[in-house]
């Protein structure tokens, strides 16, 4: 990354007075007495304020001088904290979603003041993403006021959803500088899948202490269920996120073996793609698992480099599918155990969603006109999760946002078809794996949630920011 300095604000404003070398000094002598003065006030008040706004001056001093920082620290948050509740430690917030908010300012200071010509100039890429944000967020938004609706603030935050995760692709197109800093980054997304797949392992060893921190910090049905049925939500607090994450995370490293990596970057890949490997089949996502399989079939119909790692890969895996044989059994045994709603033919969770669906979503859209949507969320709803994100949408906001939606996935994935063809090395695979994850989602959003997941969605806003990036500030990609 670039160790320049970030200019100071004034230099935006020239103000020829302070041009003179004495009174440069003289201003900046003048900051830190006024710096100096608040921190020593806030002490007089309280010891405690006073340590908060030493550290708030550090933080906000390095953020400004070194960006990217923030961007690491935002995707441990996403990893760490996407899956506990909102209001929980911030109020209405999670912590993500307010250090999201802190590093978009930032960039925003930063691109204004050090990069003021730096800019996205793809109106494809724009165009699709102003129809997803007008067509999921402000257009559904203005039609629940126009009829009178009472909103909670889980039912904006719910509707203005999209804008986040668009958010999120702004500041990973605009926050590296360099290939350098790409790099790194994806290398650190790595790192902190890691951190996941480790803790679902020691959930799935059922250790007391690991599962009391998830029940606590991470709660939900899924959460307090899944020791019983024999299956893994780790920092998610959900095992069909965990398992769509984990699919996200082993086609990423599939894909980039071919490449030439530094060791410790390799070995960091080798480490990610074990634990992420095991976690997998212990969450016993079987969408996650048939999702990867044909995630690697697409990749490589692309790009045939690396077969040969790649029945490595198959070798563990089936190793570790013996290892972890009795959760997976269990896991078998729960899905196909015949039932008042399956023959046993039919896995019991498929079952079960066409029992909701027709007993549930499918009346309510009936007797109601979903062009713009029946309600923000479905809190209220008896079962709360509609288990299709096509039927989400046409619940949450309409027929306007399925179709939006659907017209973005398309021009998405042509973008990201013309960015494996005019790309090398990461930015080429990050395209590719995009590509691959795109078409993979929009197959599995007939049984899922997929694309408002969070903590694995963001991810691939980041992907796509990140090849953004590579457009805008283009530098040799090698391979």
């Amino acid at each position: 990354m670039s160790q320049r300095k970030i200019k100071p604000v004034l230099a935006r404003f020239r103000i020829p007075l302070f041009d003179v070398p004495i009174f440069s000094q003289l201003r900046n002598i003048a900051l830190v007495v006024l710096v100096g003065l608040i921190i020593g006030a806030a002490s007089s008040v309280h010891f405690i304020l006073g340590f908060a706004l030493i550290i708030g001056v550090v933080a906000a001093y390095v953020s400004l001088v070194y960006p990217m920082i923030l961007g690491y620290v935002l995707i441990f948050c996403i990893i760490t904290t996407s899956g506990m509740l909102r209001g929980d430690i911030i109020p209405m917030l999670k912590i993500n979603e307010a250090m999201l908010a802190v590093t978009a300012g930032v960039v925003f200071l930063v691109v204004m003041i050090r990069r003021p010509a730096y800019r996205i100039y793809d109106p494809w890429l724009v165009i699709a993403t102003l129809i997803l944000m007008l067509g999921t967020a402000v257009v559904p938004l203005v039609a629940y006021y126009a009829r009178g609706w009472k909103f909670e603030v889980s039912e904006i935050v719910s509707l203005l959803a999209p804008v986040q995760f668009v958010i999120l692709f702004w500041v990973f197109a605009y926050l590296p500088e360099s290939d350098r800093d790409r790099r790194n980054l994806v290398q650190f997304m790595i790192v902190c899948a890691s951190i996941l797949s480790f803790v679902g392992l020691l959930q799935a060893a059922k250790i007391g202490a690991v599962q009391n921190f998830l029940v606590r910090w991470y709660p939900g049905d899924q959460t307090n269920d899944a020791a019983a049925l024999g299956r893994v939500t780790t920092l998610f607090g959900a095992w069909n996120a965990t398992g769509t994450f984990l699919m996200i995370i082993i086609l990423l490293l599939v894909s980039l073996q071919p490449l030439n990596h530094p060791r410790w970057a390799r070995i960091n890949m080798y480490i990610a793609l074990a634990l992420g490997g095991a976690t997998l089949l212990a969450s016993g996502s079987f969408a996650g698992m048939g999702g990867l399989a044909a995630g690697i079939v697409i990749v490589k119909y692309f790009d045939r480099r690396g077969m040969k790692f790649l029945l490595q890969l198959f070798v563990a895996l089936m190793i570790a599918s013996i290892i972890l044989s009795p959760i997976i059994i269990q896991r078998l045994n729960y899905q196909f155990a015949p039932s008042s709603s399956s023959d046993g033919l039919v896995p019991q969770t498929f079952s079960y969603r066409l029992k909701v669906w027709s007993e549930v979503y499918i009346p309510i859209l009936m007797k109601s006109n979903p062009w713009f949507g029946v309600v923000p969320n479905m809190n209220n709803v008896s079962w709360a999760w509609a288990e299709s994100q096509y039927v989400y949408l046409l619940m949450r906001s309409g027929v306007v946002s399925l179709i939006a939606h659907l017209v973005w996935v398309w021009m998405m994935c042509v973008w990201l078809w013309r960015k494996m063809k005019t790309t090398i090395g990461q930015t080429q695979i990050l395209a590719l794996v995009s590509f691959a994850v795109m078409v993979l989602l929009s197959v599995m959003s007939f049984t899922n949630e997929v694309f408002t997941l969070g903590g694995v969605i963001d991810y691939l806003w980041i992907f796509i920011g990140l090849i953004a990036n590579a457009g805008v500030n283009p530098v040799h990609d090698s391979n």
